[in-house]
């Protein structure tokens, strides 16, 4: 059931806003709630240059949204107390590391997307043993269930090791495992070189999918997600994701509108992303948008409000 026609009223106001304010090309914001769309609403462009507008079915690439669908393969196969020597017996100190400290960020994994040489525009291919590599030289953050920090490098050696657990690539298991059974046919690893005019044009250069390999390496629509996030609230064909202090699973978990609320945002090239899930209400919220390094997040969570009827004014997730 659509919100009434105020409501949706104040959220394009707010969009506008919000685009006018963060020079966003293109945006689309959809709501789902038990595991049924309320709405999907683009507005902008995909891409200016050829006057394509944004509409329900317009692909961006997700960022760091990637993280749930690497969670829910590797806690599909691999046990959360497997040491990663198990898989990465090359990796240094992978005896003292397990799956589970890598999926809550508690392993010690620097972030190999954060050195001054590492180009998030380039489109040169790479291949992920080679971040393994990359990883392995640099100087761990910390002791391995010592501390938490958010690091690419977690869910890179988390997808590596699922591939070495499978001997096959993550992008067939994905296909095979997660996207056809749920019907996700807009998700697929990002190719934004593809000229499609269905897929939106970043505001800057985007770079290789390979440099997100497993942790921002995909691309989807909104109704897509709207269905995984609707299949992770209520555990269809995946196991839910936990509700953990800090970050587990691809989420940060915090509270908004007096209940429990899991959240991520996406960063790569040109293209930022919000997601969201208010527990107890088992709503979910999508925003994409073809604008780089944008916090969605405010905007989400009012059209979260205006969508099933919260006061907008209620405390905010904690990030």
């Amino acid at each position: 059931m659509l919100p009434p026609p105020a409501a949706l009223a104040r959220l394009d106001a707010t969009v506008r806003f919000v685009m006018r304010e963060q020079h966003v090309g293109g945006l689309v914001v959809g709501v789902g709630r038990n595991g049924v769309t309320v709405f999907v609403r683009g507005y902008g462009y995909a891409d200016r240059a050829h006057r394509h507008r944004v509409d329900a079915r317009t692909i961006f690439s997700i960022g760091s949204l990637t993280k749930s669908f690497t969670a829910a393969l590797v806690r599909d196969r691999l046990q959360p107390e497997d040491a990663l020597a198990r898989y990465l017996p090359e990796y240094p100190n992978a005896q003292e590391i397990t799956i589970d400290e890598l999926l809550r960020g508690t392993a010690g994994i620097p972030d190999y997307s954060t050195g001054e040489d590492f180009d998030r525009s380039s489109r040169e291919p790479v291949s992920p043993q080679s971040f393994v590599a990359r990883l392995a030289g640099m100087v761990p953050a910390f002791a391995p269930g010592s501390d938490s920090s958010y690091s690419n490098g977690n869910y890179l050696l988390a997808a590596f090791a699922y591939q070495r657990a499978t001997g096959g690539p993550y992008a067939a298991a994905l296909q095979r495992r997660i996207l056809r059974p749920l019907g996700l046919t807009r998700t697929a690893i990002a190719n934004a070189f593809v000229p499609d005019p269905d897929r939106a044009t970043g505001s800057i250069a985007a770079g290789s999918a390979t440099l997100g390999f497993g942790s921002a390496d995909l691309e989807s629509d909104a109704p897509d997600m709207l269905a995984w996030y609707a299949a992770l609230d209520n555990g269809t064909h995946v196991k839910t994701p936990r509700y953990l202090p800090e970050y587990a699973d691809g989420f940060y978990d915090g509270t908004a509108f007096g209940q429990p609320m899991r959240f991520a945002s996406g960063y790569v090239a040109g293209f930022s992303a919000y997601g969201a899930t208010l527990l107890e209400e088992h709503a979910n919220v999508i925003v994409l948008a073809n604008r780089d390094a944008v916090d969605l997040g405010p905007l989400g969570r009012s059209a979260l409000a205006l969508a099933i009827g919260l006061p907008e004014d209620s405390p905010q997730a904690a990030h």
